[in-house]
């Protein structure tokens, strides 16, 4: 196990918006009829070192959840737009990222998400204005007395610059960018992107309050085209911000082509592109493995021929691609596993019209394994909760299980000759020891891999009988006294204790807020603040300590409503690293 802390969204850069999906010979890929179907999202969110991020808060309509420390989250069983539902990722100290999913009823998809980190590019006395240069050699001008607070006053202070340029011909574009490129124009038409390049800037004061660009005032963006779309690159160029709260691009302002670089202004920040709209169709296609079985979470890139502009994404649980491409143009597909290596490549198109891909086969690729087993509990039951985490040389992959412990998965390997394999459970909190397995043969059978191992963190909660287990807690200081410990599966799935130290008894916490909500064909909501009597609740809890250390305790007692005199036996127990 690591010790740190899709629905394809397959986007050519072209007008791509690609996603995973069921193929279905009886439905055309054409349909654009919007309905909600129930289906299931799950994602590993890294780095751009490729290392797992864990405290990940990741959203989707109203539900919520964090990633684990292998990077991994998951939604189950929710309801996802058949034409895409947005998914976006949040960490402090990174740029906030985002992607639609679309699926078919009941299906496994897959999003996953490379988040940027924001590192410091440059600072300036607001009075004075001044010029960042950040990666890529883009850089952003900034005027004189023309930055103002959250508030919308004028500031006068330093101005900390937080930029990054995403090169449009990188091959893991489809994860680093927000969004996938589907966009409104300045007539409020639906239209789809190529995009020559992209950067978001964020200002923060020295206490790292938000700032931005004062009203009535602009600032100077610029980026370098890479050589392989210089020569298609028109000589002006619509720019784009992104619009976080739709997932859209929102059309907005103009930059002209001066040398090697697009130069235009813009009147606040976010994320800016620089693009062109297209027309576009929709293909499908399935990517198999030995025994014509769908290999999951291949990354699949379209490239126009045309333009060099690419877009990726990754195949759903059956091996199925889905998305849209510019039509009346050559494409190339390729097919990469988990270290980027090609499995597959060739050219396709140019299709007029929507249109499915022969399947691609690589069943003679030593770069795939088929690998079966089954997730056993301490007394070999099968666990219906929980997954297996597997690493290979530099990628790693998630196995889910069926509701008897089954995984059977066809995975990318990236040529390694070891794997290992640890499994979780998360009803019971415990995991499996990690296994080191040779890859002889393209067949691994695991047999049982069983959990018996108590996880390093947990927080279990009972409301009024009804038991909640959450496997990825938090604990962190919101304020300088005042400490949080929190879990979070979705909105209906949720507990958190809020508390400052104690003044009389250093160490200890007085809490004052305690949350608690669980929905399953039952419907509860306790908060202290609101009409709950939280006086008579017990905490046990180890001394507050500091970063890196666990907070240990229990908390027991009843919740009594002021409103109508019901009152909820409830408890916890929890392990947390102070984060």
């Amino acid at each position: 196990m690591k010790q740190l802390k899709t629905a394809l969204t397959f986007l050519l850069l072209t007008a791509v918006l690609f996603t995973a999906c069921k193929k279905d010979d009886d439905d055309s890929p054409s349909d654009t009829t919007e309905t909600l179907i129930n289906g299931s999202i799950s994602g590993i969110i890294k780095d751009q070192s490729n290392v797992p991020l864990a405290d990940v808060l990741v959203s989707m309509n109203t539900n919520t959840t964090t990633t684990d420390e292998n990077g991994f989250f998951t939604f189950k069983n929710v309801e996802i737009s058949s034409k895409g539902s947005l998914v976006t990722a949040e960490k402090e100290g990174y740029f906030n990222n985002s992607t639609f999913v679309r699926s078919q009823l009941n299906k496994q998809n897959f999003s996953n998400f490379i988040m940027t980190q924001k590192t410091l590019s440059g600072s300036f006395n607001a009075g004075d204005g001044g010029t960042v240069a950040f990666n890529g050699g883009a850089s952003v001008q900034l005027p004189a007395n023309g930055i103002k607070d959250a508030n919308g006053n004028n500031y006068s202070g330093n101005v900390n610059v937080y930029a990054t340029w995403l090169d449009p011909t990188a091959a893991n574009l489809a994860q680093l960018m927000p969004g996938d490129l589907r966009a409104t124009n300045t007539a409020n038409e639906e239209v789809q992107l190529t995009t020559y390049g992209m950067i978001g800037v964020e200002l923060e004061s020295d206490n790292g309050e938000a700032l931005n660009i004062a009203d009535g005032e602009s600032a100077t963006i610029e980026v370098n085209i890479p050589a392989a779309l210089l020569a298609n690159a028109p000589a002006s160029i619509p720019l784009w911000h992104f619009d976080e709260s739709s997932g859209r691009w929102i059309e907005e302002g103009q930059a002209t082509l001066e040398g090697d670089k697009y130069v235009g202004t813009v009147s606040h920040f976010s994320f800016w592109n620089y693009d062109v709209p297209s027309n576009f169709i929709i293909i499908d296609g399935l990517v198999t493995g030995k025994g014509r079985i769908g290999i999951e979470n291949l990354t699949v890139v379209i490239t126009d021929i045309s333009n060099a502009t690419t877009g990726t994404g990754q195949t759903n649980q059956d091996g199925i691609y889905q998305g849209a491409v510019p039509n009346d143009v050559p494409l190339t597909i390729s097919v990469l596993d988990h270290c980027n290596n090609v499995l597959y490549t060739a050219e396709i198109g140019p299709f007029s019209s929507d249109s499915s891909i022969p399947e691609i086969s690589i069943d003679d690729s030593s770069s795939t394994i088929s690998i079966n087993g089954t997730l056993v509990d301490c007394d070999n039951n099968p666990v219906s909760n929980g997954y297996l985490y597997v690493e290979y040389g530099a990628g790693s992959s998630i196995l889910q299980i069926d509701a008897n412990g089954v995984f059977n998965n066809t995975i990318s390997l990236c040529s390694a000759t070891e794997i290992t394999l640890t499994g979780f459970d998360f009803d019971n909190l415990t995991e499996s020891t990690e296994q080191s397995i040779d890859v002889t043969s393209n067949d691994i059978e695991v047999g049982n891999v069983q959990a018996c191992t108590d996880l390093t963190e947990y927080l279990n909660y009972t409301i009024d009988g009804f038991s909640f287990s959450l496997p990825d807690p938090m604990a962190t200081y919101v304020g300088n006294t005042t400490f949080e410990i929190s879990g979070i599966i979705s909105n209906d799935f949720a507990v958190s204790f809020i508390g400052d130290e104690s003044v009389s008894d250093p160490g200890a916490l007085d809490f004052h807020n305690v949350y608690m909500i669980a929905n399953d064909n039952f419907s509860y909501s306790l908060s202290c603040e609101g009409t709950f009597d939280c006086n008579t609740l017990d905490f046990d809890i180890t001394p507050v300590g500091e970063v890196g250390e666990f907070m240990i305790g229990t908390m027991e007692g009843t919740l009594t409503d002021w409103s109508d005199s019901l009152s909820y036996e409830v408890s916890a127990d929890f392990k947390v690293l102070i984060e």
